[in-house]
């Protein structure tokens, strides 16, 4: 990790991996991307109501200058975010608009907090009292707005209330020292909600992605079930793959019935278990594999040459069809497949791709077997794979 991704880490801007990292950081995306135009709006009052605390005797930079340049750094950035409401989420987009949000609000929260340094030195009445109350309201905002992203919500708020508390909690002043006091344990409560908040939106986000590993994954061989083949299927026949399309094979072991009735179903699971093995082992890293229930199993290779897929297919076989040896048992099962591939600009539904694999591998187990073929091969091939 480089300095710079230190320097981020430490404000708690640095995408995590795999796909809880990209849910955090599109669940932060979102929430910033909805707040964030109400926060500036809302500053942007809080300093125009600023000025009022302090009387016409005070510096032209007091009352003009700096309010004028937060004010337009304010509205720039609601603009700004206003216009990316309808952005789509991408995560190294969203990551750089996120660190951005970041600095921009440390640099807007350092010039209101020296706003108000100078501003309650300089100012004697008792309008100075507003000071320390607007700059609370207006870094207690910003906290709430990044609540989601806890260590830049705590940044925020210690730039806009840890200068004007020092003053009031030196100054000798009863007063002035219990409202320092004040605003320190608000500020206090108010990091604690926001880091219980942090820690259940990840707590939602890791309890939603067991949920669909649940929901998705075959309970015996840990692999996907036939509710995300389908989805992996649907959402690889609607994307458009440059150069080589898809491939689908399907597997159907060839002796498991028998095996399962001869040696009772916990060889039956046994075996099954050790087909997941062997195909993840063989071709795991080329496709996405999944039982669809029963001894069917199939793999969807994405962007990988045909030639390359039958290979592959094949060496699966070739492994499926090594010995088992379960409880001093020595078994063979073997497998039978059915490989269909399509272009990258065919138009093919996932039903219709599905039925020619089935087809083509029920042809297979038919050859295999030496009996006679129906009739409607099509019609009994498919039957055979939809009724299950």
């Amino acid at each position: 990790m480089g300095q710079t991704d230190k320097l981020w880490d430490l404000f708690g801007l640095v995408h995590q991996p795999g796909d809880a990292g990209d849910k955090v950081l599109e669940v932060q995306f979102r929430a910033l991307k909805k707040g964030i135009p109400w926060l500036y709006l809302v500053m942007v009052f809080d300093i125009f109501s600023c000025i009022y605390a302090v009387t016409d005797s005070s510096s032209i930079w007091l009352r003009v200058i700096i309010p004028i340049v937060v004010t337009t750094a304010l509205i720039g950035r609601m603009i700004l975010w206003v216009r990316r409401r309808h952005d789509i989420f991408e995560p190294e987009t969203a990551l750089k608009l996120l660190r951005s949000v970041a600095v921009a609000s440390a640099i807007i929260g350092s010039l209101c907090a020296f706003w108000s340094v100078l501003a309650w030195q300089s100012e004697t009445s008792s309008f100075r009292y507003y000071i320390p109350a607007f700059m609370a309201l207006g870094a207690f905002s910003t906290a709430y707005c990044f609540s989601l992203m806890p260590r830049s919500a705590i940044l925020n708020v210690s730039i806009g209330i840890l200068p004007i508390c020092t003053l009031l909690l030196t100054s000798g002043m009863m007063i002035d020292i219990a409202l320092g006091a004040t605003m320190v344990a608000s500020t206090l409560f108010l990091v604690g909600l926001v880091r219980r908040q942090h820690r259940q939106m990840v707590q939602m986000i890791d309890l939603q992605r067991k949920m669909h590993d649940m929901a998705h994954t075959d309970a015996l061989t840990n692999l996907y079930n036939r509710r995300a083949f389908h989805e992996q299927l649907d959402n690889a026949l609607r994307q458009h793959h440059s150069e080589h399309g898809l491939s689908l094979a399907m597997f159907d072991l060839d002796k498991f019935k028998h095996i399962n009735d001869s040696h009772g179903h916990m060889t039956g699971d046994q075996i099954l278990q050790i087909t997941a093995e062997r195909l993840q082992a063989t071709i795991g890293e080329f496709a996405m594999i999944s039982r669809l229930g029963g001894d069917e199993f199939a793999a969807l290779f994405v962007d990988q040459p045909p030639l390359v897929c039958h290979q592959l297919v094949e060496a699966a076989v070739q492994k499926l069809q090594e010995p088992v040896h379960i409880d001093s048992n020595q078994l063979s099962i073997g497998a039978s497949y059915g490989l269909k591939s399509i272009g990258p600009n065919d138009d093919m539904q996932a039903i219709e791709l599905i039925s020619k694999t089935d087809l083509s591998l029920y042809e297979m187990k038919i050859e295999k077997s030496g009996a006679k073929a129906p009739a409607d091969r099509e019609a009994a091939a498919s039957g055979r794979i939809y009724a299950a």
